[in-house]
Order: C-alpha cells, then sequence, then structure tokens
C-alpha cells in the first residue's frame, strides 16, 4: 500500500514536493500542479540493524524548516519496539538528499498510556506545530489517546 503522504509547507525550486510511503520506504515526488507527479524516488530506507525501524518506516507529518535543513519526524516500527518516531535532516535546496538520521529513536512508547491500549507499544505522530523556539509533537499513545511532547529548536542536533 502507499500511505503516509504529506506535502512541503512550501514549494522547492518551484515545484510542490510530496512525500509518500510504498512500504517499507519513504519516497519523495514532485508536480508543476498538485495533479501529476513525477521522479518518484526513495530517500530513506528502514535501518536493517536498528532495533526500533528495521521493519518499515513513514513521514509523521510535513517537515520543518531550519537553518540547517528539513528537519523531518518519521515513525518506524519493530517486533521489539512497537512504533518510535524518528529524526532525519534533509537538504534545503534538494529534500531528497538526507544529510543526517538519528540512529536511536526521538520518542519511543514508555509511559503506560503509550504502552498498553487498543495497538500496544505506539507512539505514532501526523503533525507537529511551530510555536517560536518550540516544536510540539502531537501524537497517538496506543492507537488510544493524544499526547504532545515538545522540542526545542536549539537543541535540535545531528551529529
Amino acid at each position: 500500500p502507499n500511505k503516509d503522504a504529506s506535502l512541503f509547507p512550501e514549494k522547492v525550486k518551484g515545484k510542490y514536493v510530496m512525500f509518500h510511503r510504498r512500504e517499507p520506504d519513504i519516497w519523495i515526488a514532485y508536480s508543476s500542479d498538485l495533479k501529476t507527479w513525477y521522479n518518484h524516488k526513495i530517500i530513506m530506507r528502514p535501518l536493517p540493524d536498528s532495533v526500533w525501524e528495521y521493519n518499515k518506516i513513514g513521514i509523521a507529518g510535513p517537515p520543518i524548516k531550519t537553518e540547517q535543513g528539513w528537519f523531518l519526524i518519521y515513525h518506524g516500527t519493530s517486533k521489539e519496539k512497537g512504533y518510535c518516531l524518528g529524526a532525519a535532516l534533509l537538504d534545503l535546496d534538494n529534500p531528497s538528499q538526507v544529510l543526517a538520521r538519528q540512529i536511536e529513536p526521538i520518542l519511543e512508547p514508555q509511559l503506560d498510556w503509550e504502552v498498553n491500549g487498543y495497538i500496544p507499544r505506539v507512539v505514532f505522530s501526523c503533525g507537529q506545530a511551530e510555536m517560536g523556539d518550540r516544536i510540539l509533537v502531537y501524537y497517538g499513545g496506543a492507537d488510544t489517546v493524544i499526547g504532545v511532547a515538545e522540542l526545542d529548536k536549539k537543541d535540535i542536533k545531528f551529529d
């Protein structure tokens, strides 16, 4: 199936940009008119040696523009960890180029309401909100409740 689609918040080089997922990867595509999409290309694959994302990955809402690049939050799944959230940094002018990627999840199911519920061991986000220097990441916990996690933009670092 093809899921987890999201448009970029602005055009890149005059083109609309969209992420989508053809399992198990994150893909990018471009459009001039929002009807016809072309140059579909895989930009991220699950990391096979990862404890948390070897099964499949997908975007968790539109990327956020920063001075360093496009900050992308995505989800990954594994048998051991369930659904976790990760982060990647993409080139501002060529978002198909991944500049950096966190190896460990930035959020994983730990709280009771993230671990126990309709679907156990799930933190799953579909979007974020920027509020000044903060990013609020809204996410579902165990497919039962909604939570919010807060990131300070100055704390976003990639090794």
